[in-house]
């Protein structure tokens, strides 16, 4: 069993920095996951640091921003919930689910009380 693996790994058909980055990518782009989530799901599989790492940087940043300020705005409209403080915080909960980062959230809600 451990012959027929090393083959595939030499014959890069089993390469983990490939399955790395179309993991965080795919997390991303079909889960709208944020960067903590997809760092602790990869490090739960076992995955080198330095390829976790590498993989989360080939995530665009706009497209990041992008995705984050969507999923704010489409759960934003969904709470019924008049309080404007009740409903930043459930925002705020649902988006750190996702794993996206604090300071982030905080900015883009911040961007809606300008609005």
């Amino acid at each position: 069993m451990d012959d027929i693996i090393d083959d595939l790994v030499e014959s890069d058909f089993i390469n983990e920095k490939r399955y790395s980055s179309a993991y965080a990518r795919g997390k991303f782009i079909n889960n709208h996951w944020g960067r903590q989530k997809i760092l602790q799901e990869m490090r739960g599989k076992k995955i080198n640091e330095k390829l976790i790492d590498s993989a989360l940087k080939k995530i665009d940043e706009m497209e990041y921003k992008n995705t984050a300020e969507k999923l704010i705005n489409r759960k934003w409209l969904e709470i019924k919930d008049i309080d404007i403080r009740v409903k930043k915080s459930k925002v705020y909960y649902f988006m750190s689910v996702k794993g996206y980062e604090s300071d982030l959230i905080f900015k883009i809600l911040e961007k809606m009380d300008q609005v």
